[in-house]
């Protein structure tokens, strides 16, 4: 399935539901310290997998406010920040493109965001080993 995003959108999109999970209560920059794994997409209600260029794609979040990660089996890397008032997460790469994901939930073991499209929004799911 072609989809509209890269993974670099998908990561975006994946740390909007990271605020969202926590019953709004506020999250902290370390609560996005970890390495969370490429789990899936929702697009129109429907699931999908990860298409097999995407597997073993993930994101890293450092606390230094920097990113790693591989998009598409390509490494991507970059840096961060978090904003709680607006469940944003807001990725910039080396070659200083932004990716603005809102965070729609967060747990220890999962990462929802959305990535606001033209028009369509992608839920991106991240999972991480606890």
């Amino acid at each position: 399935m072609d989809k509209p995003f890269k993974m670099k959108n998908l990561a975006a999109l994946m740390l909007l539901p990271l605020a969202a999970s926590t019953g709004l209560r506020a999250q902290s920059r370390a609560d996005f310290c970890h390495k969370w794994d490429l789990h899936g997409y929702v697009y129109w209600g429907f699931t999908f997998d990860p298409d097999e260029i995407e597997q073993g794609d993930y994101l890293r979040f450092n606390a230094d406010g920097t990113y790693s990660g591989l998009d598409q089996g390509k490494p991507d890397a970059g840096t961060w920040t978090w904003t709680p008032a607006r469940k944003e997460l807001l990725l910039a790469d080396d070659a200083k493109q932004n990716l603005r994901l809102e965070v729609e939930s967060l747990s220890p073991g999962e990462l929802v965001v959305i990535a606001k499209g033209q028009g369509d929004d992608i839920e991106i799911i991240f999972t991480r080993q606890p």
